[in-house]
């Protein structure tokens, strides 16, 4: 009997292992596998991520000091 417990707590200690390990890998793939499923006409992250950088680098350019609104 003593010889089995640590063997248990062993195998026990890799299964809760591989799944911490295999979480993250999995919840990624869930939400791929999510977005193309049932987000099909919605904008995809990236598309939101490109249209809020050309707004942040439109936002940015009146604070050039070329732009006439700062040449008065």
């Amino acid at each position: 009997m003593s010889e089995v417990l640590p063997l248990l707590l062993r195998a026990i200690a890799i299964v809760i292992l591989f799944m911490i390990i295999g979480f993250g890998p999995g919840y990624i793939l869930g939400v791929l596998i999510a977005n193309r499923t049932t987000a099909r006409n919605l904008p995809h992250r990236i598309d939101k991520h490109e249209e809020d950088i050309r707004k942040a680098e439109e936002h940015n350019k009146q604070w050039n000091p070329e732009d006439p609104r700062w040449q008065k």
